[in-house]
């Protein structure tokens, strides 16, 4: 079947006229850019406009307070706990099977999160600049790590 749509395509006999081209190309580039996350993603968006500057600040303001918060595990977490910060990347190992990642996206205005239990997320401040929520949930960033931890380590205190 896929051979006669290309020999068909490639056909000289019968070349496809401008309009079926354009309507191919629409429907292929329609196809593209529909996503099933589109709809919900839109509804949580929480972008908010600001510079690279303003963005840096922010940003490693949450992931340093964060990483402040976070050594508070290295008494508790076991010999395999890891904490590192630098040039925008949070790192926090807990064992070899569960690493957190977290890192700033200039470009998207975003931190994302890789996280062993929930897997990828992004995140943007909210519209008043205050809250780090996830594009798709809305969740606060600092709410996810602190449920997922305590999933974790349910006798570990922190104060995120």
């Amino acid at each position: 079947m896929l051979r006669r749509q290309v020999a068909s395509l490639l056909s000289p006999t019968t070349p496809p006229s401008t309009t079926q081209l354009t309507h191919n190309f629409l429907q292929f580039h329609t196809n593209l850019t529909r996503s099933p996350f589109s709809a919900a993603a839109a509804a949580n968006r929480c972008v908010r406009p600001m510079d690279e500057r303003d963005f840096d600040r922010r940003a490693d303001e949450l992931l340093e307070d964060m990483m402040d918060e976070l050594e508070a595990l290295e008494e508790t977490a076991g010999p395999a706990f890891e904490l590192d910060y630098a040039m925008g990347v949070l790192t926090m190992v807990l064992d070899e099977n569960t690493t957190y990642v977290l890192n700033k996206q200039r470009p998207n205005r975003q931190v994302w999160m890789s996280s062993p239990q929930s897997g990828p997320r992004r995140f943007e401040l909210d519209e008043d600049g205050e809250i780090w929520k996830d594009v798709r949930s809305g969740e606060n960033v600092l709410s996810v790590m602190q449920a997922e931890l305590k999933e974790i380590a349910p006798d570990v205190v922190l104060d995120l």
